[in-house]
């Protein structure tokens, strides 16, 4: 890539100067202890002598962007190390992905196909396995699934969870509209509000961060790559920032690798909000700082809000209106003789009151001053100050920028908000109202800031451009899907923002159909990589709901708690074992030689299969099949992989294997013949996406960006005209349907809750993080001797549970103490305590998630401290708008007896 040239505003002063110097080079010890490192990292000798290298891609974790190598001698896998050639990680190689063998020869894992002879189920009681044929096991399983596609597809449902991988290929996604079921779930959706505020600000589903170019860099729980240890471009994206300069803020409960590298400010959890608004504040009513030509021309801040918080509209187009200064009259946001819209004032237009949106955003963060926010947060007045000045002078609003010749604006400023600020109370409107500061300063889609990570796709409304995958909450959408009785368990009707279905709401549907407003039952429950009895934290209630179905199977790996439940087991390939695609692209934290960055990664088993297992793709292809599906399998496999109207695309009335839709969309990408057999012997192939396609700046100069969240505000009015047309309530919030109707405003408001309500009795708050060994559970991790071994004591931050010094003297603790937890919610869990000063000091930390309670994995699974069970994703306590739950709680500690 070009070197890039910086115009700046004005000339100024930086505060950047010497910066951070990163210690170590990349994530391979990133986070493990010091002086041992070096027993994780590749010898220079390159290994055991002879045998071949036979490529592959790691998958372990959610971002599966790294190449490997795996040696074979004599048909057995001995050594995993890192591609030098790939392009992601450049050879090296994290805990997990050196870890792999163990995935393979786990003597833990299913190894043939099983049913249950034990027709009783629960957590501790043995399904009685009983090794059968896989003629017999198929014949099983395709009868059941024939049963309930005659008798009503509803009856099914599929629950899709994260599990021993991630499976990349369509059928995991098209699964329900391939055979026509409306059920879903999803095991570890709530857990993971991250994905809102990027459909709002950058039409993405997640977000990245462009760090090649980012000067001032805040986290507000977000995991920025070498907390995790990510061996890809995510760990080096961060340390060559840090090389140049560029400052870190760690905005957390918790003192994280990445806090080593800058600034930690240790914060109340709950409080992310009140932190943000702050800044807002700062900004707008101290400093007088923003990007009013962003602001103007490239979001409906200039819109015209009436006093009942909906869009002004023309009379006539019914268009949203804007005021024209040099006019001094309204007109609609599109007329071509428009000249300087107002930001501020008030107006009257068709005889009513009415201010621009911004206005009203600014008015809105009025009260929440640095004080006002220090009682929330814990952080002192004089500091928000302090990073909101340091933000806003680095923002250098008005630069602009030339990479590859494409001239661009220049922001170098990002509040990057993750899972442990948006997974707590209010933590949707969190997420927005950290992009709405991002947005102020106009650090949205351009270099330096937060960028999208899958493309944008939108469609403009109004002007404003709204994410397609938000397509089912566009109004008449959302109104045709409201009907009495609701036709799925997914209670995405209530909780009409929703990203996934609501776990708990389809579990409690499962149990007690009439309750949820649904007249029908479950048949049929086919999870796969789902454990919502690790995953939620209602666990009696997922055990109520497996019960209740009457067959449920799936194709697992491992002996895990949703395998307790099942009554025919499909044995699955571990992840080196695979026949698998993936892209290669960056998904959290890009820098300068990976934002372009784009192609295919491909692997197949190293080896012979160890055990006689199957790949989850060919056996869903032949259950549609038989089941006649097969049209529709081709068709909708045609479209996932942009097939359609191309010589690869598939032939309705054929029937393929997985291997052949893979040479078909390998041959579609790379071309020249580049199919399997190429890849095979190179493992990957890569492209430069142009730099113009890796902002969205570019992209959204056909509509504007939604600073005023008017969609989710009149989703709210239409969820309300709704639930008062059929006379409902959503279930837990009977007679609270005020405070559920009051999450969706589209201004930044704060709500007190039951994380931020005072408590005497509950006087600390459990907070939850990722660590590099254990990356949420993928790839067998948990139950991978190696990896426990890493997390017992080789990282920083194990599986104790940790504790400030002063609020461990206070309450007579010491390390090394076994302690008991003790939730506000009624769930408790036991571990041993860690005291240390990287701890806020009125916080518990729970580093990753322990305690699995399946007999029959490896016992190393089932050490360390249950976490979920401190949650609560009861009715009437999880995010009614989303349904997600909060991955923090009030709770007190005393010690073991």
């Amino acid at each position: 890539m070009d070197a890039a040239k910086v115009v700046p505003a004005t000339t100024r002063r930086t505060f950047l100067k010497g910066g951070a110097a990163l210690a170590a080079a990349l994530a391979i010890g990133a986070h493990v202890a010091p002086g041992k490192a070096e027993a994780l990292t590749e010898s220079e000798g390159g290994g055991k002598e002879g045998g071949t290298w036979v490529t592959s891609f790691c998958g372990t974790c959610i971002w599966t962007n790294c190449g490997l190598e795996v040696k074979v001698i004599d048909g057995v896998a001995v050594e995993v190390r890192g591609n030098k050639d790939h392009p992601s990680n450049k050879g090296t190689m994290c805990p997990r992905g050196a870890a792999q063998l163990m995935n393979l020869y786990n003597p833990y894992r299913f190894k043939a196909p099983v049913k249950r002879t034990n027709p009783e189920k629960g957590l501790d009681v043995d399904p009685g396995w009983q090794e059968i044929s896989w003629d017999e096991a198929k014949g099983i399983i395709f009868e059941k699934m024939a049963a309930v596609r005659d008798t009503d597809p509803r009856r099914l449902m599929f629950m899709y969870g994260f599990g021993d991988t991630l499976h990349e290929g369509p059928f995991t996604k098209l699964f329900t509209g391939i055979f026509g079921t409306p059920n879903y779930a999803m095991s570890a959706g709530p857990l993971c509000e991250v994905h809102h505020a990027p459909q709002l600000f950058n039409n993405t589903f997640v977000d990245r961060i462009d760090v090649g170019y980012c000067n001032y860099l805040i986290t507000l729980g977000r995991n920025m790559g070498a907390q995790a240890a990510f061996a890809s471009g995510p760990a080096r994206a961060m340390a060559d920032a840090w090389k140049r300069g560029m400052k870190t803020v760690v905005v957390d409960p918790h003192s994280n690798v990445e806090a080593s590298h800058g600034e930690w400010l240790p914060i109340t959890p709950g409080g992310d909000m009140a932190f943000v608004m702050s800044m807002a504040n700062v900004l707008l009513h101290e400093l007088d700082v923003y990007d009013a030509v962003y602001l103007r021309d490239r979001t409906n801040a200039p819109y015209l809000i009436q006093d009942d918080l909906d869009y002004a509209r023309d009379a006539g187009t019914g268009k949203p209106l804007v005021w024209d200064v040099s006019a001094g009259g309204a007109k609609t946001y599109d007329d071509e003789t428009l000249g300087e819209l107002a930001l501020t004032g008030s107006y009257t237009v068709n005889g009513q009151p009415v201010e621009p949106a911004f206005e009203k955003i600014k008015a809105s963060v009025k009260d929440a001053t640095p004080e006002w926010a220090a009682e929330k947060t814990g952080i002192a007045a004089e500091t928000i100050r302090r990073i909101t000045a340091e933000f806003a002078e680095e923002a250098r609003i008005g630069s602009i920028i030339v990479i590859d010749g494409v001239e661009l604006p220049y922001r170098p400023v990002c509040i990057a908000t993750g899972r442990g600020a948006a997974n707590t109370m209010q933590g949707m409107r969190t997420y927005y109202v950290a992009d709405l500061v991002n947005a102020l300063v106009g650090a949205i889609g351009v270099p330096g800031s937060v960028i999208h990570a899958d493309g944008p796709k939108f469609v403009v409304e109004d002007g404003v451009i709204h994410d397609v995958l938000m397509a089912e909450t566009f109004l008449p959408a959302y109104d045709a899907g409201f009907s009495i009785p609701f036709k799925d368990l997914t209670g995405k009707q209530f909780s009409a923002l929703a990203k996934f279905p609501i776990l708990t709401t389809t579990m409690g549907a499962i149990v007690d159909p009439q309750k949820y407003f649904v007249d029908y039952d479950i048949d049929v429950m086919f999870p796969i990589g789902a454990n919502p009895f690790m995953a939620d934290s209602s666990r009696d209630l997922c055990v109520a709901a497996f019960q209740k179905v009457p067959f449920t199977w799936t194709v697992g790996y491992n002996m895990d708690e949703t395998s307790m439940f099942c009554d025919v087991v499909l044995p699955e390939h571990s992840s080196l074992e695979r026949q698998q695609i993936r892209p290669v692209d960056e998904t959290m934290t890009v820098g300068r030689d990976t934002i372009a960055l784009a192609g295919v990664n491909y692997k197949e088993s190293p080896v012979e299969h160890v055990y006689d297992t199957c790949q989850y793709e060919d056996i869903i292809m032949e259950m549609a099949y038989y089941l006649g599906y097969g049209p529709k399998l081709n068709a909708m496999t045609s479209g996932f992989f942009k097939l359609v109207g191309t010589e690869f695309a598939l032939d309705p009335a054929k029937e393929y294997t997985y291997a052949e839709i893979i040479e078909n969309y390998l041959q579609s990408i790379a071309g020249n013949g580049k199919g399997i057999d190429w890849f095979r012997e190179h493992g990957f192939y890569t492209y430069k996406v142009p730099i113009e396609e890796c902002y969205d700046y570019v992209a959204q100069s056909v509509g504007r960006v939604p600073v005023y969240n008017w969609r989710d505000f009149m989703v709210g009015r239409h969820l309300k005209a709704n639930c008062e047309k059929w006379g409902v309530e959503q279930p837990g919030w009977e007679g609270r349907m005020g405070e559920v109707y009051a999450e969706y405003t589209p201004l930044p408001e704060w709500h007190d809750n039951f994380l931020t309500d005072p408590s005497d009795e509950f006087d600390l708050f459990a907070v939850n993080w990722k660590i590099s060994p254990r990356i949420l559970g993928l790839g067998g991790q948990d139950e991978n001797p190696w990896l426990r071994e890493v997390v017992e004591n080789l990282e920083f931050d194990d599986l104790r549970i940790q504790i400030n010094p002063a609020a461990a003297e206070e309450r007579g603790l010491r390390d090394g103490d076994r302690v008991i937890v003790e939730s506000q919610h009624g769930g408790s869990t036991e571990g041993v305590l860690k005291v240390t000063g990287l701890m806020q000091r009125n916080s518990l930390g729970f580093p990753a998630q322990g305690g699995h309670v399946a007999p029959f994995m490896n016992p190393t699974a089932r050490r360390g401290t249950t976490y979920n069970q401190l949650l609560s994703a009861d009715d009437g306590k999880y995010f009614p708008e989303s349904g997600s739950i909060s991955i923090a709680a009030r709770v007190k500690i005393r010690k073991a007896e």
